[in-house]
């Protein structure tokens, strides 16, 4: 019983220091955010709070401009996930710091990879935004304007909709040149 209480309590722990963090990085206090993960013992958590804490991390490292630190971190722990979902944001969040490497076709493969187990929500409106840009940038046009055109036909909220007819507008200037 004491072990139930004592994992509880550590996953709301965890959970409150996730989301000081967060309110440290949208004042984008970053360094401060990093204290705060540091504080986590992610070596006792259980997989799904692992991965919590290293997408904010890495998150993080990316606003610093230290791409190549979350690159490296994200695969190096990749590899060792089971759960399905929990790698597909794993995946996502790498493939957002490929994106900024510049490193498109990656980044496209991590998107595909992980894009059909991420959690339905905003997490997979953004990866199919992602997708579609990704695609755009790599001169995939007709591949590109599938996805924008099956996208659209989701109930979207105005601003996912309006991204993705601001993508579907670049997508047809592109295709034009």
């Amino acid at each position: 019983r004491s072990a139930l209480e004592g994992t509880a309590m550590m996953e709301e722990h965890v959970t409150i220091t996730l989301e000081l963090a967060k309110s440290e990085i949208k004042r984008e206090n970053f360094l401060v955010a990093l204290n705060v993960l540091e504080s986590i013992d992610t070596d006792k958590l259980a997989p799904r709070y692992t991965s919590e804490v290293l997408i904010v991390k890495t998150a993080i490292y990316r606003q610093l401009g230290i791409v190549d630190a979350a690159t490296s971190l994200l695969r190096r722990k990749i590899p060792f996930i089971v759960d399905s979902e929990i790698r597909a944001k794993l995946n996502f969040e790498l493939a957002k710091c490929y994106a900024e490497l510049n490193q498109f076709k990656l980044a496209r493969k991590k998107i595909t990879i992980s894009i059909f187990n991420l959690p339905p929500g905003k997490l997979t409106l953004d990866a199919n935004l992602m997708l579609i840009d990704l695609s755009i940038k790599l001169e995939m046009f007709d591949e590109a304007e599938i996805v924008c055109l099956r996208f659209l036909q989701n109930k979207l909220d105005i601003e996912t909709k309006n991204k993705a007819l601001n993508l579907l507008g670049e997508l047809y200037t592109q295709k034009q040149l």
